[in-house]
């Protein structure tokens, strides 16, 4: 009889020792389980900023100024130049705001704001100034071809976007963005981008 206790007794303590252990491995694995969005968000993280699209562009400015007098130019202060310059725009999508959510087992739901212009440069060394021609008394000054340009960059980009530079950029960082969360496991991927 006091045999038979013992093995209880022995099964009983084995038996606690394994359900421990096997609440243990439990809590164990539910600690590792990280959410498939929070890794997709920490991916977008690591990207921070795409640039989808590139618009090129050239062209020619044209500058002339006088000194005024009572709405009359005085003799003398006339200046004049042309100047050709070459740049680009650059537009994508900031992903440092991204919301991710899950919205099944292979499905996902990605918001980001919209595109926005992510440059806007006019190569320096590009920059050709052509018939310059100086007033006695109002001399072309190094800030006027910096104004010029400043301007210049100013109307191209206000062109740029009215042509829907910033719609066809959405589009191409939607599918972008598509296609890179899809080579993660999902198929049901929705991008939104407002």
């Amino acid at each position: 009889m006091i045999k038979n206790k013992k093995n209880i007794l022995i099964l009983m303590l084995i038996l606690i020792i394994v359900l421990l252990g096997a609440d243990k491995y439990v809590q164990y694995k539910n600690s590792k389980k990280v959410d498939t969005a929070d890794i997709v968000k920490d991916r977008l993280l690591e990207i921070s900023e795409l640039s989808v699209l590139k618009y090129e562009y050239k062209d020619i400015a044209f500058y002339e100024d006088s000194k005024k007098l009572n709405g009359f130019n005085v003799p003398l202060t006339q200046k004049k130049l042309i100047v050709v310059f070459e740049g680009y725009l650059k537009a994508g999508v900031d992903l440092e705001n991204a919301n991710v959510s899950r919205t099944g087992e292979k499905g996902i739901l990605i918001k980001l704001d919209g595109a926005k212009v992510l440059d806007n440069v006019i190569y320096e060394d590009k920059v050709v100034i052509y018939d310059e021609k100086s007033g006695l008394f109002n001399p072309i000054r190094s800030d006027d071809v910096t104004n010029i340009l400043a301007d210049e960059k100013k109307r191209i980009e206000k062109e740029v976007l009215e042509d829907g530079f910033l719609k066809e950029a959405n589009l191409k960082a939607e599918k972008l963005i598509e296609s890179f969360v899809m080579q993660m496991g999902f198929s049901n991927v929705e991008v939104d981008i407002d």
